[in-house]
């Protein structure tokens, strides 16, 4: 407890110099709010000088007599009274919110919550890039390698085979191993379980080949009937590393992963949409992680979060146009667009969908109906159920509200028009204005997720 309060003094200072009647108020490190009958003199919070660290200020004053002001010690600040604002600043500086009043007469809601600055951490496990190997391997290589299809790609015929060149370049190299016994047991189990559903999984383990089971990590029921089932597939990879010799390719493709590394580093959106979605959705995260990987087949990914650590695993998302020249690849990992997309997006799922879940069945039930118009084309984006429609709803309203809440109103009217024409979330025309609704009038009395369970209540068919 004297932990906890020398660090509440460490960065944050409330003095007060008042005389008040029937003054009430509530305070902590984060939020302070009161009302009164009779305010007269002036409430200092002090946030302390932390580089590392944004404060998010939201207030709502209602003055009904006298006079009552806030100020901040910024420049461009502009008190607005009786209205709900939200304000970012940096503690490059430290911040001083003061509130004065004379005979002043109503109530104030404060909130200012620091966010640590954060970065997105790019990495590559190898220990998913054997998984995915041995899938690709035992399930994709063949087929690809004799496919001569032909895929419609940003307006052009593009061969299946040279969208998948980089894997086919990787698989070519450990085509002799199709028939391992080692591979033939790793893929009886992707026929169990869709072999990503073992990311979580192998990323937990030491690294191969000498992985072992994590005392305390337990997948039983999840992925494995019994714990010698575990040890099998554990086992099987790691026989399957060193009978393919696979420290031999990850030091003979170091180039490669370290231009794949360059390549999404070059093309990451600006990390202020951490802060505004830590701040939209109430929770932050310790850790954002982009794990990007060489043999992942080409356009697949798949979240991985956690605990506090929030992350996406994908493969590469652009033509390759050059695999074979060290000096000059281009590999397919530098797409801002894309990047920008499995950031925000992906991320925000962590935040997301915990919070449709905790709405209970019988109330999104009850609004299953509202699938029916749009079922078939969702299912054609692998959303076959109402409940997973939803997660995308409300993630893609959280997209184009962060965008807003960055200026980025261009963004914003793309993902829109993205979203509800093309690819018919066409609920997104409901949940936006309520978010915006709840956002700028219902911040200090309705929660996020209360604001989530209020509107699946509230969907109604689109006319």
């Amino acid at each position: 407890m004297k932990t906890h309060l020398k660090y509440i003094l460490l960065i944050l200072i409330i003095t007060s110099c008042r005389t008040t009647k029937n003054w009430y108020s509530d305070q902590n490190d984060k939020s302070y709010t009161a009302s009164y009958d009779d305010f007269n003199g002036k409430e200092k919070i002090e946030l302390k000088r932390n580089l590392n660290q944004i404060a998010y200020l939201s207030y709502l004053t209602i003055n009904n007599k006298g006079n009552l002001n806030l100020d901040v010690n910024r420049k461009g600040f502009h008190y607005i009274p009786n209205k709900i604002e939200h304000l970012k600043f940096d503690l490059n500086n430290p911040l001083i919110i003061q509130i004065k009043g004379e005979d002043a007469k109503g109530k104030f809601n404060l909130e200012y919550p620091t966010y640590k600055r954060k970065e997105i951490q790019v990495q590559y496990n190898s220990n998913f890039e054997l998984l995915s190997l041995a899938y690709f391997l035992s399930n994709m290589y063949s087929g690809l390698k004799e496919s001569n299809n032909t895929f419609d790609y940003n307006g052009s015929k593009v061969k299946v085979a040279d969208l998948f060149s980089l894997n086919l370049k990787i698989g070519d190299r450990f085509k002799t191993y199709q028939n391992s016994e080692n591979l033939k047991i790793l893929k009886d189990f992707f026929k169990k379980h869709w072999y990503l559903d073992y990311t979580k999984f192998v990323i937990n383990l030491s690294n191969f080949p000498n992985a072992k089971h994590k005392q305390g990590d337990s997948f039983l029921h999840t992925l494995f009937d019994s714990k010698k089932d575990e040890e099998q597939f554990i086992l099987a990879l790691n026989n399957f590393y060193n009978e393919i010799k696979f420290d031999e390719f990850l030091l003979e493709y170091k180039p490669y992963y370290n231009k794949m590394i360059e390549e999404v580093k070059n093309n990451l959106p600006d990390e202020n949409f951490i802060t505004e979605m830590e701040h939209l959705y109430n929770k932050e995260a310790s850790e954002y992680f982009l794990n990007a990987s060489l043999t992942m087949p080409f356009s697949q990914g798949y979240a991985v979060s956690e605990n506090d650590n929030i992350g996406y695993v994908f493969g590469s998302f652009t033509l390759p146009s050059e695999i074979d020249d060290l000096n000059n690849l281009s590999l397919g990992y530098a797409n801002a667009l894309q990047l920008r997309n499995i950031s925000v997006h992906e991320f925000g799922h962590s935040f997301v969908n915990p919070v449709v879940d905790k709405v209970g069945d019988s109330i999104i039930n009850n609004k299953e109906f509202l699938f029916e118009p749009i079922k078939k084309k969702m299912s054609e984006q692998a959303y076959s159920k109402w409940k997973y429609t939803l997660y995308e709803h409300f993630v893609r309203a959280g997209e184009i509200f962060i965008a807003k809440q960055l200026n980025d109103e261009i963004t914003a009217q793309k993902l829109s028009h993205d979203y509800i024409e093309n690819r018919e979330f066409i609920y997104l025309r409901q949940i936006i204005p309520a978010m915006e609704k709840w956002y700028n009038k219902k911040y200090f009395t309705h929660t996020y997720s209360d604001f989530v369970k209020e509107t699946i209540e509230n969907l109604k068919l689109e006319k």
